[in-house]
């Protein structure tokens, strides 16, 4: 389940509403902060969690070994990476060693390095995805209760305190870069990774959007008309197809708020102990079979088993589930089919809302509760289910059980894992929407995958809005020349029994007309308007 902050931020490019927080997701050597999360996919946690991090973590030390001694690739070594191998890409962009992920091939390994303290509650991103700066900003950048630390200091000193990245000649520039406000002409210090999917990239800001600065560019001899002459294809030769299918199983991220990655640290004194209990905290109680949820604030309030929901008509679908603070790209999401009882139906058995009550909290048996202050009540009395299964089979720890309750179209905030009660009340104040990211998608490939000239490239993404924040996807849209055109698909038109409560998937299959390094860019706009704050990237290579 995931949690929320009331603080009001403002996301580039667009408007954010009142946000929440969600999955943090770390960023470097620090990890370890307690925060909000979101349902998850079955597995022993714990085993799971060790398992990735490990072999993730010897893929970062196979990766060091072919880099420097040291482990971290050196600064004063030149090179383009991934970017096509020119003068500029090299001497003067040194875009190879710029980047989280020019060290760390997987941020979701660095993570639990720490030697003691709180793990990090990330135990499976699913997909294999490799884990970057994006993945982490969205929460850490909140840095409010429930959400995860500002990590600016404790990034610059850890990294600057490290012998292996003072060894390899790191410095500012490893990590940032300079850009220039396109409205203002302010120079700005910014990530690299917030750029180096963009035509901003080198030096024109405008470069992206000005045919007359890319024609500039390219009469000064550089490719395309940008300055890391990157490759484009304003008509690809090119096959998009769309479905809604689930995700595996194996795939769907897993999170816990309370589990045992957190609660086992400390002995005795120091045991993990919920706020304001006594107790200390045991997770395999919280996923007890026998816990029962309560529903109050109704006519005639009642309290359900597990069995007893499962004797009630059922309702099988499938909805995405999405982290409040996945990040741009970020692989925290997932169509995932459930089973469970409408809430309409439950509310019917006890004898309808108290007149009145507009308003709704949730609490889980962990003592979470599913926001700071009350939520709208329509968020639990339309679209929403007290869900025991998915994939057909009893909801695991990880995912929640015995019980969680479903909400369709929002954040993974009020997707409350454990759920304990459920209380409709009569408010002056409460909230309707909980997400960072409302309109957001993912690409299935890492950046850098090199394919071979004359092949047929296929890569495949989706992109997923919270229908009841931000309305339902309209089309989703492809560029192969760095945002200058797109191909728009209509949703409606191109997946027969369209429901924009779940991910809408895309195939690609893309046979390239000449060699490069290319930026295949993912955008998506709600029937409201509201587009991605940022396109979705993905960057690859094409070799003779």
């Amino acid at each position: 389940m995931i949690g929320g902050t009331m603080k009001a931020l403002k996301a580039k490019g667009g408007q954010r509403k009142l946000a929440m927080l969600a999955l943090p997701l770390a960023v470097a050597l620090v990890a370890g902060s307690l925060y909000a999360c979101s349902p998850s996919a079955s597995s022993a946690s714990s085993d799971k969690k060790a398992t990735v991090a490990e072999a993730s973590q010897e893929a970062d030390k196979a990766d060091a070994a072919t880099t420097t001694v040291s482990g971290y690739p050196d600064f004063l070594e030149n090179s383009a990476g991934m970017f096509e191998d020119t003068y500029f890409n090299s001497q003067l962009l040194n875009a190879g060693n710029r980047g989280c992920n020019a060290c760390h091939t997987d941020l979701f390994a660095v993570m639990d390095m720490n030697d003691d303290g709180f793990e990090h509650i990330l135990v499976s991103a699913g997909f294999g995805k490799n884990g970057t700066y994006k993945d982490c900003e969205p929460c850490h950048r909140t840095h409010e209760a429930l959400t995860g630390m500002y990590m600016g200091d404790t990034i610059h000193a850890s990294h600057y305190s490290n012998e292996l990245f003072v060894e390899s000649n790191g410095n500012c520039w490893s990590c940032h870069a300079v850009n220039a406000d396109p409205d203002t002409g302010e120079f700005e210090l910014v990530m690299f990774d917030d750029i180096a999917d963009t035509a901003a990239l080198g030096g024109y800001p405008t470069a992206g959007t000005d045919s007359l600065v890319r024609d500039w560019i390219a009469s000064r001899g550089f490719k395309n008309g940008f300055v890391t002459s990157m490759g484009v294809e304003s008509q690809p030769k090119v096959e998009v197809t769309f479905d809604q299918e689930p995700a595996a199983a194996e795939d769907v991220f897993v999170v816990n708020n309370w589990g045992t990655e957190v609660t086992g640290k400390g002995e005795g004194d120091n045991a993990f102990k919920i706020e304001g209990e006594g107790d200390t905290f045991d997770f395999d109680a919280i996923c007890d079979e026998n816990n029962t949820v309560t529903i109050t604030g109704v006519n005639e309030p009642k309290t359900f088993t597990k069995a007893e929901l499962q004797a009630m008509p059922q309702t099988e679908f499938t909805m995405n589930l999405a982290c409040g603070t996945n990040g741009n790209g970020g692989a925290l999401m997932a169509n995932v089919p459930m089973t469970g009882v409408p809430m309409e139906y439950i509310i019917e058995q006890c004898g309808g809302l108290v007149e009145g009550n507009n308003a709704v909290t949730v609490q889980a048996y962990d003592g979470w509760m599913s926001f700071p202050v009350p939520l709208v009540a329509s968020t639990y009395t339309e679209d929403a289910f007290l869900v025991t299964k998915h994939y057909g089979q009893d909801l695991t720890d990880d995912q929640g059980g015995p019980i969680m309750v479903a909400s369709k179209g929002h954040a993974g905030v009020v997707q409350v894992k454990h759920i304990k009660t459920i209380n409709f009340v009569q408010s002056d104040m409460y909230v309707d929407g909980a997400g960072q990211l409302d309109v957001n998608g993912m690409w299935f490939q890492n950046n850098g995958t090199a394919y071979k000239l004359g092949d047929t490239v296929e890569v495949s993404a989706a992109a997923y809005s919270f229908t009841r924040e931000v309305g339902d996807i309209r089309t989703v849209s492809f560029s192969f020349d760095m945002g200058v055109t797109w191909q728009d698909f209509t949703m409606a038109s191109e997946v027969a029994g369209y429901d924009p409560d779940q991910w809408s998937r895309a195939t690609l299959k893309w046979t390239p007309s000449a060699a490069g390094t290319y930026t295949i860019m993912m955008q998506a706009k709600t029937d409201q308007g509201i587009q991605m704050d940022d396109p979705v990237s993905l960057i690859v290579v094409v070799e003779e």
